[in-house]
């Protein structure tokens, strides 16, 4: 379960907020999912300057993993890593859909937070602190 604290959309929307503007955005987009992407707080990726997010629920992760390093410029060599419900990894091949089904947070989002890893010697990180 993911720290009141690790996304800020939480924080400065109540919990009301999110599920009015969820429901509002399925019932013009129902074959959408939207969801809300940002840094890890450990993360020394940028920042996003946008963090929600509507994608087609067929598309796969890798749209979304593809999206995020467009937005941030990531050479091809940089690591991207995308974390959902707080410490599943969020697999490229995952189809958006069924991610959604499974992690959807009560409000109708799905959050997702993005951190960089090193394979050589690192521990695996993980979105919680």
């Amino acid at each position: 379960m993911f720290p009141k604290n690790i996304f800020k959309f939480k924080e400065e929307n109540s919990e009301e907020e999110r599920k009015k503007e969820s429901d509002s955005i399925f019932k013009k987009y129902p074959e959408n999912i939207p969801i809300i992407v940002e840094k890890h707080p450990s993360s020394k990726l940028s920042k996003l300057s946008q963090t929600k997010f509507l994608l087609n629920s067929s598309l796969r992760a890798y749209h979304l993993t593809l999206l995020i390093r467009k937005k941030m410029n990531l050479n091809k060599a940089d690591a991207l890593y995308l974390f959902i419900n707080g410490k599943d990894l969020l697999k490229t091949d995952t189809q958006l859909n069924e991610a959604y089904k499974r992690y959807k947070d009560n409000d109708g989002f799905l959050y997702v937070c993005y951190h960089e890893y090193s394979s050589f010697g690192s521990r695996k990180r993980k979105c919680v602190k």
